[in-house]
């Protein structure tokens, strides 16, 4: 597998199918040649990142691609795509200052501006809370301040307005409380009592078209899905490696 860094990756990881979109060159960019997700650990301390070039902390980059899906042909397979992915997508809520904050934060952008900025491919980690009894977004230890409920509806409103687009969630149940099993049966009664509609219903299929997921999240799970107690409709870590 071929790495290639361009100056000032803005903590941003990418996952690389055949050939760069003009999206990949708006915005610099890590790049890999297959389909598989690189996440990059950046450990940041306030004192010495902003005075780096390689680091960037915009809260927005200034560029709208809310629907750059459209100009894709419905034929156009998963493994067909070059798409940007944000790295621990809903850490930007955090203080980069504080405690946890210096080694976790690794984007400025909310969500949904970066939705609208042209990102497709998201890394969502959860786990159970058993305090709020739901399912929240987790890096590590550090609740991030946000529920899985909140990054469906923003996604799903994202979807709504831009029909053209498919979003890809990476999700990984976060070390924690509750064992897989658990997180599983959790992660299944939220999705069928509440979003089932929102995702793409995989059906064995591994390498679907754009046309068979627009306005849909296809999810790849990072987690075992107990499938033979639950269903929870993704495409499972193994199927990442697809061959072109």
């Amino acid at each position: 597998m071929k790495i290639s860094c361009r100056a000032k990756p803005l903590s941003l990881a990418t996952f690389m199918i055949s050939q760069c979109s003009q999206l990949c060159e708006n915005l610099r960019s890590y790049s890999i040649k297959g389909l598989f997700i690189l996440g990059t650990s950046l450990i940041l301390s306030p004192t010495y990142a902003h005075q780096s070039d390689a680091y960037a902390y915009d809260s927005s980059l200034g560029i709208s691609q809310p629907h750059w899906m459209k100009g894709l042909s419905d034929n156009t397979k998963l493994s067909e795509m070059s798409l940007i992915m944000t790295h621990d997508t809903m850490t930007y809520n955090l203080d980069d200052g504080g405690e946890q904050g210096v080694s976790t934060v690794t984007q400025r952008m909310s969500l949904l501006t970066q939705l609208n900025s042209g990102i497709r491919a998201l890394d969502i980690r959860l786990k159970w809370d058993l305090i709020e009894q739901k399912i929240r977004c987790y890096h590590g230890l550090q609740d991030l301040g946000f529920s899985f409920n909140t990054v469906l509806d923003t996604v799903n409103t994202f979807l709504v307005s831009n029909p053209s687009e498919t979003i890809y969630m990476a999700v990984k149940h976060e070390w924690g409380s509750t064992n897989d099993k658990t997180f599983a049966l959790k992660m299944n009664d939220l999705i069928q009592t509440t979003y089932h509609d929102i995702f793409w219903d995989d059906n064995g299929q591994i390498n679907p078209t754009l046309g068979e997921t627009r306005s849909k999240v296809v999810m790849i799970s990072l987690f075992n899905t107990y499938n033979d107690s639950y269903h929870i409709p993704s495409i499972k870590q193994i199927s990442l490696r697809l061959r072109l």
